[in-house]
């Protein structure tokens, strides 16, 4: 099974971090989300450990591509 990794970076030299923001099952809801964030997308397959340092978030609506809720 595969998933896909939203990234993003920010900062120079000792002060970059890259840092990921969601981890989805299907591609067309991480590049929704990575072009909010500005982010980039990375498929890889199912992760063995969760990542550490993740913030989770529960959403009750729908995000859509525009940012609007719905």
């Amino acid at each position: 099974m595969r998933v896909w990794l939203v990234w993003t970076e920010q900062g120079e030299y000792e002060q970059h971090s890259r840092d990921l923001r969601g981890v989805f099952a299907s591609e067309e809801l991480a590049q929704e989300h990575a072009t909010l964030l500005g982010g980039e997308v990375e498929e890889q397959d199912v992760l063995e450990e969760p990542p550490v340092k993740v913030t989770v978030y529960t959403w009750t609506d729908h995000i859509a591509a525009d940012g609007s809720l719905s």
